[in-house]
């Protein structure tokens, strides 16, 4: 920490008519004349400047036995001052430890009389800046002397060795304790507030906080004393900062405050920074990231306008931190890594540690602990390195969550208790807080439920004392669970709803969504299925908030923070199911499909439909009201309680006010536990139970659907009727959702669990692309049995002609016109239109106006390369030309290009004349990254699934892509690249698009396109049913090599079809 001299105007004044005083004498006496060696001074206090390295010297004539006090004062560069005796040698040296402010003093008894010379010098060869120079004292020397020479030797021998290693500096503090007493007796007031700050500060580095706060509190009166306004706010702020490190943020924030008022007063923009930052860390650490945000903002500020890179970074950090917490993971881990660049930058070794641990444990958050593990041990060896024990402690912590994901309960215990040992040695309450959660949720999982609770129960003594609200939400939580699972629900829930005033108090939206969800799990627990859902639902709209906030993630980790999730989509829908209420459920798949499309494309953007979440039913909203009643009282004396915690120091009325508050709140959280055995509750059950599936059809998001299907019927060219079909793949059965128009919607259950499923799906996908297969209509067959025959009747029923399809998981790899009833196939009876989703589906009419084509193909060449880590060959596709030629053909308004005429911006910049764009080339859907599905051209550049969203088809009324291929290698995810590829398409502006499921040879696809072209030409149909006339005339021709579904099922239609 910089230091700095500021002296009275009296004492300044006294000072210098002392000297000039003396000056008059020695111009007329034989007491020594100061000369400058180069260039030439008066005895009088002058700046100067000093630059690159260099040094200035000073000759000074003493005569023996005089004493000599001379002080350099510094301005903003720190300086080593060194005298040197007539012989060349070093009789004095001063490097305090005050950095570039203040003052370096130095003492002597000249020895023999001569020239002595004064040098000065930057500690810093690279910086530059001023120093003036002057002469306190220059006298025949007295005993005293001696006895003060030694006190400042003694303080610069301790200022030297004080080199971070704890012996030294153990030797260190025996020498400023030395120093002290003749500084006090000498009345040195500046030497001895800076000797007691320097014993204090490295009582801080040996991490012995209780003793650096005592030296510390003593420098106040001091530097006030002094009148150094400077000294005054760092101390207030090193005051403040030794508080966070014990723990007690309130007082911390108190001084804090205090510190600003001094800063602001004499404008220090780089101490202003400083405490503007700790404020951030210390609301952020007791739960309030609002205000946390507000002051590394204004520290931010400050360090991009005085061009501070090394404290921009740490900021930078923080504010990810704060976003981590928030569950912006996104804006998190953007700010991380602008941080560590920084870091990088700057050489700033510390904070690069503390950075690469934060990504560490936001990997965590993510789910994704393998690489949280690679970021965490980077961090570890910068700490170790630097012998960091806090920075360890919060590592090794970090580490055992990580291994904890891995449910390697071994190892994470391992870390944990390395962690909490070193939390305790350096006395880091928050760090023990944590680590004691942590433990806690170990023994947890085990079922050693005494030892949780003991864990959980000090960790919550602990937390309370530091004010971090996050983390008492987390332990409350975790105490609920301990009590659910040892039966005592009414406790479980009571600990439940603390923890969620907490969260919702701190804005921990993540925090928050988890003990909705644990809420609606302790319901459905007790077969309370009404109660459950109303919680369920709530913890889906929260984290439909937080699906916002983590678009800028990579999909990699977005996929993670999905999969941790969908349990809780998956299972309200199945409950939904059960209770029969199907129009809610098929609000939650919507959004369970419209989260896998942002999961996968990273910047998908809902809509007023999706941002609304899951609409709440009249008897929930009645709940709501009843649960905010009874806690708004505890709500309202929130700010109260946090103004009293703020208190540096409490009185017995204060005190008893906090727990007064505190008692009140828990007793409002067990008044809305036992509100759900309240008569009132038990109406509101009963009232669900009995309407709740007739209240479904009065939901804005059931009428509203109902709508949009009738518009579409009546305003369609070719008007079809239409149903809409959601199945939904659960672990232990397959459920199906069918809406039609003007009828309730029906849902029907089939007991095949995702394994057997799965399964059938993987072997029917391989009997359709073998065309030599026999097989096929078997395995056809057992999923049309399972998909299809449940709701036929439905279908027969509504006289339904199209179906609009949103297929879930990896039916997405299987065509539904394929599924096989005993004597046809199932597009010969419906045509099949796939979505995305129905909230992101545009219902309107899409007539096709008259067809204008750009037909591009590959059809000779050969291309190598590869992309992520699969490599690629792909061949010309001969018929493709062939393909081309026919489509001109009947289609005369066709615009044709071929092999290396088929380019980027042939397709990227295409003319409003045309309506159709027909690719006749190699397409790769592939379960990874967007980055690595892509289109190839006929000039063998590649137009990537991702850069589809930056193209505009305003115009176009289809896409068709003849030769698209997925599930490579047999490798299959969610169906995702699929969705995006629809979705995409649907982006540019194109009303739908035609792609395979599979490579088809190149004779059938001519065979396809030719005959769904001649259809489209005759503008009877629609582009879904013109595609299903073309796959009926591949079947029914009896004399074609291409009616095995290998040559016709391949493609769908995705988008508008109608």
């Amino acid at each position: 920490m910089s230091m700095i001299l500021v002296r009275s105007k009296s004492i300044i004044r006294d000072f210098l008519s002392q000297f000039f005083s003396l000056s008059i004498i020695c111009t007329t006496s034989i007491l020594p004349l100061i000369i400058a060696a180069s260039p030439s001074i008066a005895q009088t206090e002058s700046s100067r400047s000093i630059q690159n390295g260099e040094s200035q010297s000073f000759v000074i004539s003493l005569q023996a036995g005089q004493f000599v006090r001379i002080i350099v004062q510094q301005q903003g560069i720190d300086l080593v001052v060194t005298l040197m005796s007539p012989d060349g040698k070093e009789i004095a040296n001063s490097d305090s430890p005050n950095e570039d402010d203040g003052a370096e003093v130095i003492s002597a008894i000249a020895a023999v009389s001569g020239d002595y010379k004064l040098v000065v010098r930057p500690l810093d060869p690279k910086s530059s800046g001023k120093f003036s120079f002057t002469i306190e004292d220059l006298r025949v020397a007295k005993d005293s002397d001696r006895k003060y020479i030694a006190a400042e030797t003694a303080f610069m021998e301790a200022t030297k060795i004080n080199d971070g290693k704890s012996e030294n500096q153990q030797q260190a503090i025996a020498k400023y304790l030395e120093a002290l007493p003749v500084f006090r007796s000498e009345g040195r007031t500046y030497w001895e507030a800076l000797t007691i700050k320097s014993i204090g500060d490295i009582y801080s580095d040996l991490e012995k906080y209780s003793e650096s706060l005592t030296y510390k509190q003593q420098t106040l009166p001091l530097f006030t004393k002094l009148g150094d306004v400077k000294q005054v706010g760092r101390m207030l702020n090193n005051i403040g900062k030794t508080y966070e490190k014990l723990g007690d943020l309130r007082t911390a924030i108190s001084f804090y405050e205090q510190t600003i008022a001094a800063r602001k007063s004499i404008r220090d923009p780089l101490g202003e920074g400083i405490t503007f930052h700790n404020l951030g860390y210390a609301y952020d650490t007791i739960g309030q990231p609002k205000a946390a945000l507000e002051f590394y903002q204004q520290a931010l500020n400050i360090w991009r306008e005085i061009k501070n890179r090394k404290e921009e970074g740490s900021t930078l950090r923080n504010i990810g931190a704060v976003y981590r917490k928030l569950s912006e993971y996104g804006q998190a881990l953007s700010y991380y890594q602008q941080a560590l660049v920084i870091n990088q930058e700057v050489g700033d070794r510390r904070n690069e540690g503390n950075t690469l641990n934060s990504i560490g444990l936001l990997y965590v958050n993510l789910g994704q602990p393998t690489k949280a593990i690679d970021f965490l041990q980077r961090s570890l060896a910068i700490a170790q390195l630097r012998k960091d024990l806090r920075a360890q402690s919060s590592i090794f912590s970090n580490i055992g969550l990580a291994y904890k994901r891995l449910n390697a309960l071994d190892k994470a215990l391992q870390f944990y208790f390395q962690a909490f040992k070193l939390a305790q040695d350096t006395g880091d309450l928050g760090s023990q807080s944590v680590t004691l959660n942590n433990l806690a949720s170990i023994a947890l999982e085990e079922k050693k439920y005494d030892d949780a609770i003991d864990y959980f129960q000090t960790a919550l003594q602990v937390v309370r004392k530091v004010g971090d609200r996050i983390t008492e939400a987390t332990i409350l939580g975790n105490i609920g669970l301990v009590y659910n699972e040892t039966g005592k629900k009414s406790l479980a829930f009571a600990n439940y709803q603390q923890s969620l005033q907490l969260d919702r108090q701190a804005g921990n939206r993540r925090g928050e969504s988890i003990v909705l969800s644990n809420m609606g799990s302790l319901m459905a627990a007790q077969e309370k299925f009404e109660l459950a859902i109303y919680f369920y639902k709530l913890s889906v709209n929260v984290r439909e908030s937080i699906r916002k906030d983590i678009r800028n993630l990579s999909r990699e980790d977005q996929s993670a923070f999905k999969q941790s999730v969908a349990d809780v989509y998956r299972g309200l829908a199945s409950i939904l199911l059960e209770q029969g209420r199907v129009m809610e459920a098929l609000q939650v798949l919507d959004l369970l499909k419209v989260q896998e499309l942002q999961d996968y494309l990273q910047d998908v953007k809902g809509n007023e439909v999706t941002a609304q979440g899951i609409e709440l039913l009249p008897q929930e909203q009645t709940l709501s009201k009843f649960i905010a009643d009874i806690a708004s009282q505890s709500t309202t004396l929130n700010d109260e309680l946090d103004g009293l915690r703020k208190l540096a120091k409490l009185n017995d009325t204060q005190r008893l006010r906090i727990t007064g508050i505190e008692k009140i709140q828990v007793e409002s959280s067990q008044k809305i536990a036992s509100l759900f055995d309240s008569s009132n509750v038990k109406a509101i059950e009963n009232d669900l139970r009995q309407n709740a599936i007739a209240d479904n059809l009065k939901l804005s998001s059931y009428k509203s659907l109902q709508e949009r299907l009738k518009g579409l019927v009546q305003t369609a060219k070719f008007p079809q009727k239409t149903a809409l079909f959601y199945p939904l793949i659960l672990d232990d059965r397959l459920e199906l959702v069918l809406f039609t128009l003007d009828a309730p919607p029906v849902h029907r259950t089939v007991k095949v669990g995702r394994q057997e499923l799965e399964k059938a799906i993987a072997n029917f996908r391989s009997d359709l692309q073998d065309a030599s297969s026999f097989d096929v209509k078997d395995s056809s067959k057992k999923l049309y049995q399972w998909m299809i025959q449940p709701i036929a009747a439905d279908l027969q029923k509504a006289q339904i002609q199209t179906i609009i399809y949103a297929p879930d998981g990896q039916l997405r790899y299987i065509p539904l016109a394929a599924l096989y009833d005993g004597k046809q196939w199932l597009i010969e009876s419906y045509a099949i239109n796939h979505i995305t989703a129905i909230n992101l589906f545009r219902l309107g009419s899409q007539a096709l106006s008259q067809p204008s084509v750009i037909a591009a193909a590959f059809s000779n060449g050969k291309y190598e390369f590869n992309v992520g880590d699969q490599k690629f060959v792909f061949l010309g596709l001969p018929f493709a030309g062939k393909e081309v030629e026919d489509l001109s053909t009947i289609l005369p308004n066709t615009t044709k290009l071929l092999n290396s005429a088929f380019q980027r911006n042939t397709i990227t910049d295409i003319s409003q004349n045309y309506n159709i764009i027909h690719l006749a080339t190699h397409a790769s859907f592939v379960s990874g990254r967007p980055e690595e599905s892509f289109i190839l051209l006929g000039n063998g550049d590649r137009l990537s699934l991702r850069e589809l969203q930056n193209l505009k088809f305003p115009n176009i009324d289809l896409v068709v892509l003849s030769a698209c291929q997925t599930a490579l290698g047999g490798v299959v995810g969610g169906g995702e690249e699929i969705l995006g590829f629809g979705y995409q398409m649907q982006r540019t502006g194109a009303k739908a698009a035609i792609a395979s499921l599979w490579t088809v040879s190149d004779g059938g696809t001519q065979v396809l396109m030719d005959i769904f072209y001649g259809e489209l030409h005759k503008e009877q149909f629609s582009k879904v049913e013109s595609l299903r006339q073309a796959q009926i005339a591949m079947i029914r021709n009896s004399k074609s090599e291409f009616n095995h579904p290998y040559y016709w099922s391949a493609f769908i239609l995705i988008g508008n079809g109608f």
